[in-house]
């Protein structure tokens, strides 16, 4: 929406003011060359700006080159050649203090769906796609345990139930025959 642009803008011209402006702001377009532009990300990297940063700078130099070149003001894009720096995934945790605050926010949830969804994710320890795969067909509540035929690896996977997730698949599938019985549909192989 049109905040998030106002929002993206106002950071890009932060970028501009910080990174650009300093050392390729006084240039004319027509003389800013790809080893100005290298020296300039090159310089932030080994002032130990993060690698992200370093690369939204180039999007951003190379968006407005594009945008000299549409209008004339440039023969060709500096930035072409330049290799985007690698970045490096940051995991993030929840720390013990914003477990409350999380588990409130997710009894809040409207939808049940997604709240049961987050709450096995999170029980379980298992990925996004098999939490989402799960089938009722894999689960045995009475033993406890859920197999996926298929991890990412390609290995079928063991996974142990911890009783609160029982409590609450137990919930689901009384609420997935209940609905089957009141609808006279196919009740879903699906958890979710």
């Amino acid at each position: 929406g049109p905040v998030a642009s106002e929002a993206a803008m106002s950071v890009d011209q932060q970028r501009f003011r910080d990174y650009i402006e300093p050392t390729l702001g006084t240039r004319k377009i027509s003389v800013v060359s790809r080893e100005m532009v290298s020296r300039l990300l090159s310089d932030m990297e080994a002032a130990g700006k993060a690698a992200a940063t370093v690369n939204n700078v180039r999007a951003l130099i190379s968006g407005l080159f594009a945008k000299a070149t549409e209008w004339g003001y440039a023969v060709e894009n500096p930035v072409r050649g330049i290799k985007v720096r690698k970045t490096v995934k940051r995991d993030r945790f929840l720390h013990p203090h914003e477990l409350p605050r999380f588990f409130a926010a997710l009894a809040r949830e409207p939808n049940e769906t997604v709240r049961d969804y987050f709450l096995v994710a999170l029980l379980t320890g298992a990925r996004r796609s098999n939490v989402l795969g799960m089938r009722w067909d894999q689960v045995e509540l009475a033993e406890g345990l859920w197999r996926i035929p298929r991890t990412k690896n390609g290995e079928p996977q063991n996974v142990t139930l911890s009783p609160e997730v029982i409590l609450l698949l137990q919930g689901r599938a009384r609420a997935a025959k209940e609905k089957a019985r009141k609808t006279g549909e196919k009740q879903s192989p699906f958890v979710f």
